[in-house]
């Protein structure tokens, strides 16, 4: 049976020590929507988890040693379809070390109300994200790319661009998920096992980690959704 719900936030605690940095943006959400889901991946001792517990006692906690943020997203998807909860919206957060990077990345998505707003005027508007962030870097990773979409049996031309979101901090339509999740599957593909192939650590280019950093983004124009960038703090 499957439940229907408005939001999930996936937010990946990569590195403990900067937690706090990011609860006002978690915040902001469950404001806006208190019964929004709370999903927090995490990579370090559970005993370093008690403040984080305290603060959210009733998310759903996964320890995810691969793929880094990346590699958690998917751990995360895989898991949304398990529970076969059918999300409206998700947002993916994780602990972005860079600190010109953090606040370019969040502020912009930090008015719940106007990403709402404009993903419901917006119809086909299937990911938000920062514009200072987007990219069509993918050279190092291009081989794993092409590789992982064909296992998929999905084509694209040799210099094809991946536009996507450097820092993979962003808000996604729920259908935009599942429906890449029905194109894995019909494929004979499993999520999980695209998360397997992740590497522990921060990996250098290419990697599966990267890739999929890539192929986040281009998941939306594989599910017929565009983007949509925001600058500053609206």
């Amino acid at each position: 049976m499957q439940y229907k719900k408005k939001i999930a936030i996936c937010f990946h605690l990569g590195y403990h020590d900067l937690f706090y940095q990011f609860t006002q943006y978690i915040d902001n959400v469950l404001n806006y929507d208190n019964t929004a889901d709370l999903y927090i991946t995490y990579q370090c001792d559970e005993s370093l988890l008690v403040d984080v517990k305290n603060k959210y006692p009733s998310a759903r906690y996964y320890k995810t040693m691969l793929g880094c943020d990346t590699g958690a997203f998917l751990y995360c998807m895989n898991e949304i379809d398990n529970l076969q909860i059918k999300y409206k919206y998700i947002f993916k957060i994780h602990t972005k070390k860079n600190y010109l990077w953090r606040i370019g990345m969040l502020d912009p998505l930090s008015n719940v109300n106007n990403i709402i707003n404009t993903f419901s005027k917006h119809r086909k508007i299937g990911m938000i994200g920062a514009s200072n962030f987007k990219s069509k870097y993918i050279y190092p990773n291009r081989n794993i790319i092409h590789n992982i979409l064909r296992s998929m049996n999905i084509i694209v031309a040799r210099r094809a661009k991946f536009e996507f979101l450097a820092g993979t901090i962003f808000w996604m339509k729920g259908r935009v998920v599942r429906k890449f999740i029905k194109i894995i599957k019909y494929s004979g593909n499993k999520l999980i096992n695209f998360y397997n192939l992740c590497e522990v650590g921060y990996p250098n280019e290419p990697s599966y980690t990267h890739s999929w950093e890539r192929i986040f983004g281009y998941m939306v124009h594989i599910t017929k959704y565009k983007k949509f960038y925001v600058g500053a703090l609206q």
